[in-house]
C-alpha cells in the first residue's frame, strides 16, 4: 500500500549496544590521552564490538601502548591494519609466539585476513628488539613460499637484526645478494648502516669502511648515523684518531653532527679526562642550536667527577632542571658512585633519597654499588636497608649483590651474619660464585676457623666452582697461622694439581711471613710442586727466596730442575744447570777429599 511506513528496524542485542558504546567511550578516553581510563573500559567490554569500531579501536589501542587491551581481539575480516595492530601488539609483549601463530595463521589457504608485507617486517622488527635476529632468514624465506614480497625495509630490518647478534657475515651476504638484484629497489641507507654498526660493534673498521665505500658505488652517501657508528665505533676499537678523522670528514661532506655526535665526542674527551675541551666543545654545540640532552650532560658530570671536581659536577647536576634536561638514573648514579668512592657516603645517600622521592628508576647495579660502600663503610644494617628496598621495588638481587653483603659482615667478623647471607641466596635460588667464598674464606680465617674454612673450600669444589689463587693463597695462610707448616704445604700442592698459579702472597705466606725457618727440603716440595705442574718457568721466585735465606741448593733441588726444564724443551736451560750442578758438587768432592 503506497505511503506505508516501513516496518521499525530491529534494535541490536543489548550487550552488542553495550559493547559499541563502551567502544565509542574508550575511543573517547584514547583521544583525551586518559589511557587508564581507556584500559579500564575495554576491560569491562561484554562482548566484541562491531567490526566498523573494533577497526578504529584496535590499532587506537596500538598506537598509544596499550599493547596489552589490543592483543585480546583477533583481527576484523578483511582488514590487514587489525592485523598489524595485532601482531605489533604481541611484539610489544615479547609474545613471539602468538605473534607468529597468528601471521602464519593469516598466510595460509583462503584467510579471513590475509598477512602482506608489512605484518612480516612488524614481526621481524619484533624479533631484531629481543635479540632473535638469527631467525630473519627463515622468516624471509616464509615470506617467499607464501608469495609475500620484500621491500626495502624488510630487507633492512633484517640486516640490523642479523647485525644485532653479530653476525655480520651472513648480513653481509644477504646484502650482497640484494645488491646483485632481488627485484626490488635495491639496499637503502637504513640497511647500509645496519651493516656498518655490525663490523663497528665485532671492531672489523676495515670491514666497516669497505661497506663504506660499497655504498658510494650504488650512488648512496653516508648519512649523520652512519658517520655516528663510524666515530662509535673507532673509539670503542682504540683508534680515537681515526674517530677524530671521520668527525672532521663528516663537517667536510656537509653533513650537521647531531646530539649523538656531539655526545660521544664530549664523553670521549670526559674519559681522557680532557675536560676543558669537552667543555669548549659543548659550549660549541649548544651555539650551533644542537640542544644537550640527559646523556650529554650524564657525560659532563661524569668527566668532573673523574676529575675530582666535584663541586662542578654538583653545580652542572642541579643546571639540568634550570635546563629542562631532567637528571634520569645514569646521572644519578654516576654522581653517587663518585661521592662513594671518595668516602662522600653521607652525601651519596642523600642523593639517593633524593632520586627515591622524585621517582628516578634504581636499577640492581646502582643498589649494589650503594650496598658495597656502606658495607666498606661497616655500616650493614643500613646497607641491608637498602637490599629491603630493593626488594620492595620488585628488583631480584643476584650473586654480586648478596657477595657484597657476605663480604660486608666478614669485614666486620660477623660470621653468622655472612652465612645468613648464603643461607638467604641458597633459599632464592642464586649460585655463589668464587668471589662469595673468597670472602666466606677469608672471614672464617681471620677468626682462626680454619676447619670451618676447609669445609667451605670442599663445597665449593663439589658445587663445581674452581678455587681461585685467592681462595687458595687465604686458606694457606690460615693453614700456616694455626696448623703449620706441612698442612699449608698440602694446600700448596693441591693449588699446583689444580692448574692454579702461585703469586707473590702465597710464596710470602710459605716463606717469609710466619716466624717459620723452612729447609732446604721445604724448598725442593715447592720446587716439586711446580715441576709437577708443568710450571718450572716459575721456579725463579722461589730458588730466589732460597738463597736470600742462605740456603744452597742441593743434588735434589738439581735434579727437579733439570728434569722440570727438559720437560718444558729449554734444553739449554736444562744443560746450563746440569753443568752447574756438576761443577758445585765436583768442587764439594774435591774439599772432602
Amino acid at each position: 500500500m503506497a505511503g506505508a511506513a516501513s516496518p521499525p528496524q530491529a534494535l541490536p542485542p543489548a550487550p552488542t549496544l553495550q559493547a559499541s558504546f563502551l567502544c565509542s567511550l574508550a575511543l573517547a578516553f584514547l583521544r583525551a590521552g586518559r589511557l587508564s581510563a581507556a584500559s579500564h573500559v575495554v576491560s569491562s567490554l561484554p562482548a566484541p564490538p562491531p567490526a566498523r569500531l573494533l577497526r578504529r579501536l584496535i590499532p587506537a589501542l596500538a598506537s598509544s601502548g596499550l599493547v596489552a587491551a589490543a592483543s585480546r581481539f583477533r583481527p576484523v575480516p578483511g582488514d590487514p591494519l587489525t592485523l598489524n595492530s595485532i601482531i605489533l601488539s604481541y611484539c610489544s609483549l615479547h609474545a613471539l609466539r602468538p605473534a607468529l601463530s597468528l601471521l602464519r595463521s593469516s598466510s595460509g589457504p583462503q584467510p579471513q585476513v590475509a598477512a602482506d608485507t608489512v605484518s612480516y617486517n612488524i614481526f621481524l622488527a619484533g624479533l631484531s628488539e629481543q635479540g632473535h635476529g638469527r631467525l630473519a632468514p627463515p622468516v624471509l624465506s616464509e615470506m617467499c613460499k607464501r608469495g609475500v614480497p620484500w621491500d626495502g625495509v624488510t630487507m633492512s630490518t633484517a640486516l640490523v637484526g642479523l647485525s644485532r647478534t653479530g653476525l655480520v657475515g651472513e648480513a653481509a651476504a644477504l646484502a650482497e645478494m640484494l645488491v646483485r638484484g632481488r627485484g626490488i629497489d635495491g639496499l637503502g641507507v637504513v640497511g647500509w648502516n645496519a651493516l656498518i654498526d655490525g663490523y663497528c660493534k665485532v671492531q672489523d673498521m676495515a670491514a666497516a669502511l669497505a661497506v663504506v665505500e660499497r655504498m658510494t658505488t650504488q650512488g648512496l652517501s653516508l648519512d649523520v648515523v652512519g658517520y655516528n657508528t663510524l666515530v662509535a665505533g673507532f673509539f670503542y676499537s682504540g683508534d680515537a684518531d681515526a674517530a677524530w678523522e671521520v668527525a672532521e670528514r663528516m663537517k667536510a661532506d656537509g653533513v650537521e653532527p647531531s646530539v649523538v655526535t656531539h655526545t660521544t665526542l664530549i664523553g670521549e674527551y670526559c674519559k681522557m679526562k680532557r675536560i676543558e675541551e669537552a667543555f669548549t666543545l659543548y659550549e660549541g654545540m649548544v651555539r650551533s642550536g644542537v640542544l644537550p640532552d640527559v646523556v650529554t650532560l650524564s657525560a659532563l658530570v661524569d668527566g668532573l667527577c673523574r676529575d675530582g671536581r666535584f663541586s662542578e659536577a654538583y653545580a652542572l647536576f642541579r643546571e639540568m632542571d634550570k635546563i629542562g634536561v631532567a637528571p634520569n638514573h645514569v646521572t644519578y648514579c654516576t654522581f653517587i658512585d663518585s661521592l662513594a668512592k671518595v668516602q662522600r657516603v653521607n652525601e651519596s645517600l642523600g642523593l639517593l633519597g633524593e632520586m627515591v622521592s622524585r621517582g628516578v628508576a634504581m636499577d640492581l647495579v646502582m643498589y649494589t654499588t650503594v650496598m658495597d660502600r656502606l658495607g666498606k663503610e661497616g655500616k650493614i644494617e643500613e646497607a641491608k636497608d637498602v637490599l629491603r628496598h630493593a626488594l620492595s621495588d620488585n628488583i631480584t638481587p643476584n650473586c654480586v649483590t648478596y657477595t657484597v653483603l657476605v663480604d660486608a659482615h666478614c669485614r666486620a667478623g660477623n660470621i653468622d651474619g655472612a652465612e645468613q647471607m648464603l643461607l638467604q641466596m641458597e633459599e632464592k635460588s642464586v649460585s655463589p660464585n668464587v668471589v662469595t667464598f673468597s670472602s666466606i674464606l677469608n672471614g672464617l680465617v681471620k677468626r682462626g676457623c680454619i676447619a670451618k674454612a676447609a669445609g667451605y673450600m670442599r663445597k665449593m669444589k663439589d658445587s663445581g666452582i674452581a678455587p681461585n689463587v685467592v681462595t687458595y693463597g687465604t686458606l694457606i695462610d690460615g693453614f700456616f697461622k694455626c696448623q703449620g707448616q706441612e698442612a699449608a704445604l698440602d694446600v700448596y700442592r693441591d693449588m699446583l694439581h689444580e692448574g692454579v698459579e702461585a703469586n707473590n702472597f702465597i710464596v710470602d705466606s710459605l716463606m717469609l711471613h710466619q716466624g717459620l725457618s723452612p729447609n732446604i727440603a721445604t724448598f725442593n716440595t715447592l720446587l716439586g710442586g711446580l715441576e709437577s705442574a708443568g710450571r718450572i718457568g716459575e721456579a725463579d721466585t722461589v730458588i730466589c727466596e732460597m738463597k736470600k735465606m742462605g740456603l744452597e741448593p742441593n743434588n735434589l733441588t738439581y735434579d727437579i730442575l733439570v728434569t722440570g726444564y727438559a720437560k718444558k724443551s729449554n734444553k739449554v736451560e736444562a744443560l746450563r744447570l746440569y753443568c752447574e750442578m756438576f761443577l758445585t758438587f765436583s768442587k764439594k768432592i774435591e774439599y772432602v777429599s
